[in-house]
């Protein structure tokens, strides 16, 4: 998540803190923030300087202290924030349980929305009308909705959601959220819970009413659900399961690069193997031009680093992990040199074109050689690793020099395809002309003649 937190700690104690009584209740303020003492916990409430309101980027600290007792803060007291207009941000304590009615109604300048993880409850109308709202990270403890809760909310873009089972929304009150975010906003669910929220019914109510979807969110997307040869685009941490499908067309060796860790033997039991680059090989493409690879019998594999997987079948493979760790997206490169060339493996979660592989001397595994795609054809998939070889003066190695290079696995070599079936090797120009008798011709003469098999006139 997007959540910074901040360590507030002893500084708390240094502020200056003034307390009212009302109706009984003791408010008191501590760095600009009111609470209501309710035993020993504290409600976030209202500003009590009259005609102020809270504004700028504000932090809710978990623990506040007053009279030198603490207080743990469990609750934004109804209409808190109500028309803080001037509002930009603001950070939840992780101890809050409970947002009340109307706590951030027509907060418009609000950007972005974290919920708490121990956050139960949000009530009615609780962020209704924050127009600049785009981002809103649900709770995964939220079993609760309260109606309109998140109506008038116009720019709503993203909602994250970490429950498996989604959370009531009120039977007999419109929905949480509008029709115009059940068409434009997305929605992510975990893994294998999209259906869940695609045939929600209410609690007590046995049938879902049709002008009421709650959860029936146009776009709902799984995420870490994660397709193979798809380029990887989510932007933020996921927390629990991830699925990854990979189609297997052959049961050769093939090349794998993804953001996560795999445990080997979460492979061996869908019929996997996996071989890990030896790191330690003095690969330089001249006395040893064989990459070598390991495979791996325990363990789990390393996140952004280059691996050989193969299936012991053809055929489509869903791997559901579960406390796997997702991390960002980001290019990874391991680099060897010898007295001519220069290597780097470099791996991708994005689809490279065959332009794009011959322009920046990238070489791909086909029918177990190094081969680079064609300059107007051919394409290396997302979530696969690619070599990059060079002259040492930086201009590209000869496609003949990168085609002698092979890949061994447990010290023999392998053959056949790779699975990156549109990548192959560069052939090299016809430059020779022919008559139409079928005599040869040094060069382009005018007139008529063939060329690749083909009738061309050639103009003067």
């Amino acid at each position: 998540m997007h959540l910074s937190l901040r360590t507030l700690g002893l500084s708390l104690l240094l502020w200056t803190c003034h307390a009212v009584t009302t109706f009984g209740a003791t408010i008191f303020e501590v760095g600009g923030i009111y609470y209501k003492v309710q035993s020993t916990t504290v409600t976030v409430v209202k500003h009590q300087t009259k005609g102020e309101k809270y504004s700028g980027d504000v932090v809710i600290p978990s623990i506040v202290s007053y009279k030198g007792k603490e207080y743990t803060v469990m609750e934004i007291g109804t209409s808190a924030f109500q028309e803080c207009i001037n509002l930009t941000s603001i950070e939840l304590p992780s101890t809050l349980k409970q947002i009340d009615a109307r706590a951030f109604l027509d907060c418009s300048a609000l950007k972005e929305v974290v919920i708490p993880s121990h956050v139960s409850t949000i009530n009615t109308d609780a962020f209704a009308n924050c127009s600049e709202l785009t981002t809103l990270w649900l709770s995964d403890s939220l079993t609760f909705i309260g109606g309109n809760a998140f109506c008038g909310c116009t720019n709503l873009a993203k909602i994250i959601s970490p429950r498996v089972i989604p959370a009531n929304q009120l039977s007999y009150n419109p929905s949480g959220f509008d029709y115009e975010n059940y068409e434009y906003a997305t929605l992510y669910v975990p893994v294998n819970s999209k259906s869940n929220y695609e045939n929600y019914v209410p609690l007590y109510n046995d049938v879902l009413p049709s002008n009421n979807p709650y959860w029936a969110f146009d776009d709902i997307v799984e995420y870490g659900n994660i397709v193979d040869g798809e380029e990887y685009t989510q932007d933020f941490d996921i927390n629990g399961k991830v699925k990854y499908t990979r189609n297997f067309k052959n049961t050769s060796w093939q090349p794998l690069y993804v953001p996560f860790a795999i445990p080997v033997d979460s492979l061996s039991a869908h019929g996997l193997q996996v071989a890990a680059l030896d790191d330690t090989q003095a690969f330089d493409g001249k006395s040893n031009k064989a990459l070598s690879f390991t495979t791996l019998t325990e363990g789990k594999t390393k996140a952004n680093c280059p691996y050989l997987i193969k299936a012991k079948e053809v055929g489509e493979v869903k791997l559901v992990l579960k406390n796997t760790d997702i991390v960002a997206a980001e290019e990874v490169s391991i680099e060897s040199t010898s007295d001519a060339h220069r290597f780097c493996i470099v791996g991708t979660y994005e689809g490279v074109t065959g332009t794009e592989m011959y322009a920046n001397d990238y070489y791909a595994l086909a029918g177990g050689a190094l081969k680079r795609a064609a300059s107007n054809n051919g394409s290396l998939k997302a979530q696969r690793w690619y070599l990059k070889i060079q002259n040492q003066d930086g201009t590209p190695a000869s496609d003949s020099f990168a085609a002698s290079l092979r890949f061994v696995v447990d010290g023999l070599e392998e053959d056949g395809a790779s699975g990156i079936e549109t990548c192959r090797e560069e052939q090299a120009a016809n430059d020779t002309y022919y008559s139409l008798g079928g005599y040869g011709q040094m060069g382009r003469t005018a007139g008529l003649s063939i060329h690749n098999g083909k009738i061309i006139l050639i103009r003067k």
